[in-house]
């Protein structure tokens, strides 16, 4: 039997609704598997903030650090500019004092030039010293007695010496020569003066000068061993101060005044000698020159323009204190050197280091102590003897004078006339208070032991003595002054 058209589709639709056809299953799975790739998309999306978020956070702490090391940098570059700066600025003052230190050498070129000028033309002027012929000079047999950095001393059987270069280079003949020269500007009993230029062979000629039987200061003192007694020191005193006078009149600073270059007469009188650092002018010295213990330590420094004239006037005072105590201030200069600590020496090696002077010189670090105070000289010397009270003053003036102090302004200024009046002063005071008078003939022999000058000194200051004026009778010392030698030539 036939069915029915209506209920054949009603048949398949309930069919196609009861199972459903492979294409919505399929779509069913992709629509599964889509949310599955959804919830893992949301997943790494999630992921994908956090890290997010954490590089952030990194980005933040890397910014941070990038900002405290841009200002540590910063900060860096600062000093180091300013140390630059500071570098810059220290080479900038060492060009100046190059600058101003190559003026002063320009100008002291050409001062040495008018110098050297000025002495020829005086050449011109003063009568030319005679020359002994060669054969002289040969027939006699010279015998050494001292040498310097120019020429040294020769004795012979007359009663003469002879300086002679110690090369046989121009140069050193040049500055007997000009020392020669320099000597013939004075007349004065207390400066040598040259008596002729003897013809010593091979082009060399020597200085024939006056013989000092009693050599030098240096040679006369030290047996005393400061007991001399002090109206001779004045006494001797005021004949270097004359003499250092006349120099300075003349414009000529001798430059290395030390009891070496001070001469004794057997008349007791004595002699200034040895001009080869003489300096025409009171200009700024540039360079050290003179001999340790005698010379102003400042000159160590050209930074403090020390001049010739407070050289000479310093190395008054220096010969002063070597004639009282009967020790050489080089000798007192060593023994304070010597005893430093290694602190202090280390102290005078980099000053020295600064100045640019080589170490290698023992003097030269003696000075050098002595100008930056490492060492104090005189200042801290305790004088071998009581001496009356009038002598006091003198004493005062002496270690003032001598005093150096790195700080002018607490420095002490003093002439050639200050000197002069404090040694007369003295000198006249012990003349009226018959004190620290000298020592009779007939107690101790012409070349006394230190322990018998003291006996004799103590034996006479006992004995009461009459006043009397200043020159009118000079003391006597047996083998180094006697009566009538020193009203002459005393200034």
């Amino acid at each position: 039997m036939p069915i029915c058209r209506s209920s054949r589709g009603a048949s398949m639709k309930l069919r196609f609704e009861m199972q459903p056809p492979r294409q919505i299953k399929q779509f069913l799975k992709q629509g599964g598997q889509l949310q599955c790739c959804l919830n893992q998309a949301q997943q790494q999306l999630q992921q994908a903030e956090a890290r997010i978020k954490t590089m952030g956070d990194d980005m933040a702490q890397l910014k941070e650090q990038s900002r405290e090391q841009g200002e540590r940098l910063e900060a860096t570059c600062r000093a180091e500019n300013a140390a630059l700066q500071e570098r810059l600025d220290d080479l900038q003052a060492q060009l100046n004092c190059a600058v101003a230190a190559n003026s002063s050498l320009s100008l002291g070129i050409t001062r040495k030039e008018d110098e050297i000028k000025h002495l020829k033309e005086v050449l011109n002027r003063t009568a030319t010293l005679p020359v002994i012929p060669q054969a002289t000079y040969d027939s006699q047999e010279w015998q050494r007695l001292a040498s310097g950095g120019w020429g040294a001393v020769y004795k012979a059987n007359l009663p003469v010496a002879l300086k002679v270069p110690i090369s046989s280079s121009p140069q050193y003949q040049e500055a007997i020569n000009m020392e020669a020269l320099i000597m013939l500007l004075f007349s004065h009993p207390n400066i040598v003066r040259p008596l002729a230029m003897v013809d010593c062979g091979d082009g060399v000629r020597g200085m024939l000068m006056e013989h000092f039987e009693l050599g030098s200061l240096a040679d006369r003192y030290r047996p005393y061993g400061g007991t001399l007694p002090l109206q001779i020191q004045l006494r001797i005193l005021l004949q270097i101060i004359g003499a250092v006078g006349e120099m300075h009149e003349q414009g000529i600073f001798h430059g290395d005044l030390k009891p070496e270059n001070v001469l004794v007469r057997a008349n007791g009188s004595v002699a200034v000698t040895d001009f080869g650092l003489a300096i025409r002018g009171d200009a700024p010295l540039l360079a050290y020159k003179g001999s340790i213990g005698s010379t102003a330590p400042e000159v160590i420094d050209p930074a403090q323009r020390t001049t010739a004239r407070r050289v000479d006037l310093y190395a008054i005072c220096a010969i002063a204190y070597t004639l009282f105590t009967g020790q050489h201030c080089l000798n007192l200069l060593r023994e304070q050197y010597n005893a430093l600590p290694r602190s202090e020496v280390a102290r005078v090696d980099k000053a020295l280091a600064d100045a640019g002077l080589a170490a290698d010189c023992v003097h030269r670090h003696l000075c050098m102590a002595q100008y930056i105070g490492a060492i104090q000289g005189v200042n801290k010397v305790q004088f071998p003897r009581q001496l009356p009270e009038c002598a006091q003053p003198y004493l005062h003036f002496l270690k003032t004078a001598m005093f150096w102090a790195k700080d002018r302004s607490s420095g002490v200024e003093f002439s050639l006339q200050e000197i002069r009046d404090s040694v007369q002063s003295c000198l006249i005071e012990l003349e009226e208070a018959g004190e620290e008078a000298s020592i009779p003939a007939a107690t101790i022999a012409a070349q006394p032991s230190v322990p018998a000058a003291a006996a004799a000194t103590r034996a006479h200051q006992a004995r009461p003595q009459p006043r009397r004026p200043v020159h009118s009778s000079p003391v006597s010392f047996p083998g180094f002054l006697v009566p009538g030698a020193l009203s002459s030539s005393t200034p």
